[in-house]
């Protein structure tokens, strides 16, 4: 059951936007997609990337690491104030040719220009972690 409301096409299109930049190594399409101050966490005990900059570095590198890229996301929860977003991924890592698997849950918070404030991972599972 979805919290909140059902999505507004302005996060639709939001998500479309980063889930087109991932699959199509195309970091442009994510200019303005972050507030200045976001906060991007990787792991949930780790410290967070930080402002627009540090995490466009951050998906650009994962470009040249991995290829193959298959993905889908569900919208499980949507306020305009914060979303939650189930990501399933596969991909091949260019530098072993290991095929990995991700399946986990994405919290996006926005700010009122509909700029991403925060991104936080919970519940992430790795292919290599599953029975």
């Amino acid at each position: 059951m979805l919290f909140g409301g059902a999505p507004e096409p302005w996060f639709e299109d939001w998500l479309a936007r980063v889930v087109g930049a991932i699959a199509r190594h195309d970091i442009a399409l994510l200019e303005g997609a972050f507030a200045p101050g976001a906060r991007y966490f990787l792991k949930t005990h780790a410290p967070p990337l930080e402002g627009p900059d540090a995490i466009l570095r951050h998906v650009a590198a994962q470009f040249g690491g991995q290829r193959d890229l298959t993905c889908a996301t569900e919208i499980l929860g949507f306020t305009p104030e914060a979303a939650l977003v189930r990501w399933e991924a596969g991909y091949t890592l260019t530098s072993t040719e290991a095929r990995e698997s991700y399946d986990g849950l994405v919290i996006y918070r926005f700010d009122a220009a509909r700029r991403c404030l925060l991104r936080q991972s919970w519940a992430v599972q790795w292919s290599g972690a599953l029975p």
